[in-house]
């Protein structure tokens, strides 16, 4: 799509540089500045250029169509990206629907949250009462 605006804006600057020269050419005419052949040269020069308008419009309008066209194509792939997305939006909030209806509901002991580590209590390595720690705890110089 770049490629097709500047060939286009190449068009277009030819275009303004070739009407520039012919309007100081012609403003000079009109100056009284240039001699009888000279007025020939413009004028041959001024159809010669009225006659290539048509090419260069003709140029311009075929890149300016092509960039028509590249917009067009990346519109339609943005509304079909943003179908798939909603369709993908759609599909999460329903699938996240049916996991929540189909969820066993956790049930917890009567007994409420229990405190502490989970431990065996048959491991000898394990103490059960406040003087067992007492006795680690001066065991190790505490």
């Amino acid at each position: 799509m770049l490629s097709a605006v500047e060939a286009a804006q190449d068009e277009e600057r030819r275009l303004e540089a070739s009407s520039r020269t012919l309007l100081a050419r012609w403003t000079r005419l009109y100056a009284k500045e240039l001699s009888v052949e000279e007025f020939k040269v413009l004028a041959g020069d001024t159809r010669d250029f009225l006659a290539a308008v048509p090419a260069h419009s003709g140029a311009a309008q075929k890149e300016l169509h092509e960039i028509m066209m590249a917009q067009d194509f990346h519109d339609l792939t943005g509304q079909v990206i943003k179908k798939v997305v909603d369709l993908a939006a759609t599909l999460e909030t329903s699938l996240v629907a049916l996991l929540v209806e189909t969820q066993q509901v956790e049930r917890r002991s009567e007994e409420g949250w229990l405190s502490g580590p989970a431990v065996r209590a048959d491991n000898p390595d394990v103490v059960k009462d406040q003087a067992q720690v007492d006795s680690l705890l001066e065991s190790l110089g505490f």
